[in-house]
């Protein structure tokens, strides 16, 4: 994933087990989203959010502007992370 200056990757949940000798708690897709998300800052959170669900990632919460004035949105990929989209604070 291609975000300027910035390049993510998400790595299997196999690619993590070799990686590490203790192995890795696997996510579930279908079960609740970890507490934790990369975030990503955009000021058109609609268009990133769309661009993320035509590639793949699985719809979570549709922008939506918060109490605080903040546009988030939320994808989870594959292996089931959940990501979020938000213009900044």
């Amino acid at each position: 994933m291609e975000t300027g200056e910035i390049r993510l990757a998400f790595a299997a949940t196999q690619m993590s087990e070799g990686a590490l000798s203790g192995g890795v708690l696997p996510l579930d897709p279908e079960g609740q989203p970890q507490a934790a998300e990369p975030g990503f800052a955009t000021e058109d959170v609609a268009a990133w959010f769309r661009l993320a669900v035509d590639a793949g990632a699985v719809p979570v919460s549709e922008p939506e502007e918060k109490p605080w004035g903040q546009t988030v949105a939320y994808v989870r990929d594959l292996n089931g992370v959940l990501v979020e989209i938000g213009t900044d604070i």
